[in-house]
């Protein structure tokens, strides 16, 4: 692989039906560890290799299509066997139009985007030591099966004006 190319990798996720009010998508991004076909090769992520500054959410990879930033409706929690998502789907026509195609079966995943800052080959099978993760999109396709929608809920579409309206926004990411 060329060293800083952008690549990325799909994780397939279902979602379970929520209340009123804004979607809430959470679920596994990554599962460290877990094997996946790229084309000729197979590929894995090992525990901790993710890194993340200012992740953006959007959908099929379209930076003109956002849905969340980290700080601002998108969490990222890292944990010994995978990288936990949650993402708050705004009160857009890219929102609604997201949650709509999610529940249809439309769009079945969720992808990552990252430079590859360190690897390790074994024949071959590439494993991903440390990684740039630059985004996270709402995809049609996976690459990694073992990630799955833990849950599909909402949240009152006042707090979460409240709580992103720009005053006292704090990032929640917490170094990997």
């Amino acid at each position: 692989m060329q060293r800083d190319a952008l690549e990325r990798r799909a994780v397939g996720f279902r979602v379970a039906e929520g209340g009123t009010g804004l979607a809430v998508l959470t679920g596994t991004a990554m599962p460290y560890g877990e094997r996946a076909r790229i084309g000729p090769f197979t590929e894995e992520f090992r525990a901790g290799s993710l890194k993340a500054d200012d992740v953006i959410a959007n959908v099929m990879h379209r930076r003109d299509r956002p849905l969340a930033r980290q700080g601002s409706g998108l969490t990222l929690t890292d944990g010994p066997g995978s990288l936990e998502i949650r993402m708050e789907l705004p009160d857009t026509a890219d929102g609604r139009d997201t949650l709509a195609l999610v529940r249809a079966g439309v769009l079945q995943g969720l992808s990552l985007e990252f430079r590859a800052l360190r690897e390790a080959w074994q024949g071959k099978h590439r494993i991903i030591e440390s990684a740039a993760l630059t985004g996270v999109a709402v995809v049609d396709r996976a690459a990694y099966a073992g990630a799955t929608l833990a849950e599909g809920r909402s949240v009152d579409a006042a707090e979460w004006l409240a709580r992103y309206s720009g005053q006292g926004r704090k990032r929640i990411w917490r170094s990997l």
